[in-house]
């Protein structure tokens, strides 16, 4: 809860000073910190501001994670397998578009991990 709370803090002083550099990734980054504390909401509301900044021309190169973490949420919150295999499938296809190796290699391994729990 401490973590999750100063990430609150930081994302709000990077937006009050208005710093876009590298900020969709510490979106996805902050959306992982909260998963992890177990805050679904605040992962999903990151994840929607690092879209949104995406949308608006921000950093393309760090959308793969979006989706990736929208799985991981997906899958942690008890949704259909379904919907997080497509999040997974769409960072995958993303990464592999960007020639991204370590994002392909990232959102493989979520969708190989859904996989096995499936089988």
């Amino acid at each position: 809860d401490a973590a999750s709370q100063s990430v609150e803090s930081g994302i709000a002083t990077l937006d009050s000073n208005g710093a876009m550099m590298n900020h969709v990734y510490l979106l996805a980054t902050a959306a992982e910190i909260f998963l992890a504390g177990g805050h679904t909401q605040s992962a999903s509301t990151s994840l929607d501001a690092a879209e949104a900044l995406i949308e608006r021309g921000g950093a393309r190169f760090w959308e793969p994670e979006l989706y990736r973490w929208r799985g991981e949420i997906l899958c942690r919150s008890g949704a259909r397998e379904e919907e997080a295999e497509a999040q997974f499938e769409k960072a995958l296809a993303i990464a592999e578009q960007q020639g991204s190796g370590s994002l392909i290699l990232r959102s493989a391994i979520c969708l190989a991990r859904l996989y096995a729990k499936t089988n």
